[in-house]
């Protein structure tokens, strides 16, 4: 019985080193995802801002310059 208690016991150590082995090679890390999500909605903010102000500095040249000579 103590054979068969050993085997199990060595069995569940390798199983269980096996899946961490597995989760570090192609887990997924949140916080890191997390991290990386922000850093692009930073930038997406950043860019929907550029294109705003650039909307806004267009429809001034356009709609508030006039036409010379008239």
């Amino acid at each position: 019985i103590s054979l068969y208690k050993n085997f199990s016991e060595t069995s569940d150590a390798v199983l269980t080193s096996l899946f961490n082995s597995r989760e570090a090679i192609s887990g997924v890390n949140l916080d890191e995802e997390g991290i990386n999500l922000m850093a692009h909605q930073k930038a997406y903010n950043a860019a929907a801002r550029y294109f705003t102000i650039l909307d806004e500095a267009i429809d001034r040249i356009i709609n508030n310059m006039g036409v010379a000579g008239r």
